[in-house]
């Protein structure tokens, strides 16, 4: 049961990175072909393709793309045995480096004489 669950969330954030990426790439033409109304609705995409990743098997139409190739290998790795653990200390390390980046930059733009978390 977690198993399927932690592979569920890992399509969904694989498939939702992929969009991501796609939709940063393409922003530049689509606004300049389309406008910046239509460019900036491709973000649209990106849930869409989360959405879909959640999709069952059996309603997706087409061929199985590198995702749902390697589902059989994830989905023994995670039943193999407990890696709960490691999957959070790894989850907590890239929330920790996101709040010092935030940080840092929130610290560049910080004028000399005003507070500065203000």
């Amino acid at each position: 049961m977690t198993a399927d669950l932690l592979l569920a969330l890992a399509r969904c954030n694989l498939a939702a990175g992929a969009a991501i990426l796609a939709v940063l790439a393409l922003r530049a033409p689509l606004r300049r072909w389309f406008g910046a109304g239509r460019a900036y609705a491709a973000w649209l995409i990106v849930p869409l393709a989360a959405a879909g990743s959640l999709m069952p098997a059996e309603l997706a139409s087409g061929a199985a793309g590198p995702i749902e190739a390697s589902n059989d290998h994830a989905q023994a790795w995670l039943s193999a045995g407990d890696h709960a653990g490691a999957l959070t200390l790894v989850w907590l390390c890239g929330a920790l480096v996101a709040i010092a980046v935030v940080s840092a930059r929130r610290s560049e733009l910080a004028a000399p004489g005003r507070p500065r978390w203000a």
